[in-house]
């Protein structure tokens, strides 16, 4: 007798577990990319570690919560309206560890580089 594990996690890198976790927007094109590579794997096996890593990445943006264009603009919207807000240097303080002189610097440092398109 074997000991098996109450609750098992579905596998991430499941097609059917990314399909499930991701925007209804994305859905069309992962399922055409990764009949594409699932060919290409079939026919040849240099394709099979490629499908790997295409469902790696996949995986990875599934799990990642990223709001639809609706709720940037609602949210976008309620700080125009007044909803309070943190300032990034707080942020940093509080989970980086920063001082509130060297996150500013940073942070600073980051509008500059993004202002010169780094």
């Amino acid at each position: 007798m074997s000991v098996q594990p109450l609750h098992q996690e579905p596998d991430p890198q499941d097609p059917q577990v990314i399909m499930e976790r991701l925007p209804e927007q994305e859905r069309d094109f992962f399922l055409a990319q990764y009949r594409e590579r699932a060919h290409a794997a079939a026919d040849d096996l240099t394709g099979y570690k490629a499908l790997q890593r295409f469902l790696n990445v996949w995986s990875i943006r599934a799990r990642t919560r990223r709001p639809s264009s609706e709720e940037l603009e609602a949210r976008i919207q309620e700080i125009r309206d007044g909803a309070p807000t943190i300032p990034i240097e707080d942020v940093l303080v509080q989970h980086l560890g920063m001082s509130r002189a060297e996150a500013a610097a940073w942070w600073q440092q980051k509008v500059e580089q993004a202002a010169e398109g780094r």
